[in-house]
């Protein structure tokens, strides 16, 4: 990895995967992704982590992200990574209620921990 601190996945433009203005709308646009996931996600964010405020609103806003959750990182970043990631994930599933999802729904954590690692790059 020389030279490299992290290598993910070639950034996908959403304008040249269904023509959508940003990754908001990209989750939007997807029957089984509930907008409300995203916003209770980005709120858990920036309650907890407020200096990530800008970042996520780049993130969201914009147009390109490496998606699949495929990453190299050097392994203090990882450490690093995993100590933010967690703990968000494990507060958004305590607070959200998934007996009435159906399976490909429930899925949303890690399609929002997609759009996390791209707003962890961002603030790196």
């Amino acid at each position: 990895m020389d030279g490299w601190d992290i290598i993910t996945t070639p950034l996908n433009d959403v304008r040249r995967i269904g023509g959508f203005s940003n990754l908001k709308q990209h989750w939007d646009a997807d029957e089984h992704l509930r907008l409300n996931d995203l916003r209770h996600m980005y709120d858990i964010l920036c309650e907890r982590h407020p200096d990530y405020k800008t970042d996520a609103d780049a993130v969201l806003n914009g147009r390109t992200a490496a998606f699949c959750n495929m990453f190299i990182m050097r392994k203090e970043i990882f450490f690093e990574y995993n100590e933010w990631l967690f703990p968000l994930l494990d507060g958004f599933a305590m607070t959200t209620d998934f007996s009435k999802m159906d399976m490909q729904t429930t899925r949303a954590v890690g399609h929002l921990s997609e759009r996390l690692l791209n707003i962890f790059i961002a603030h790196k």
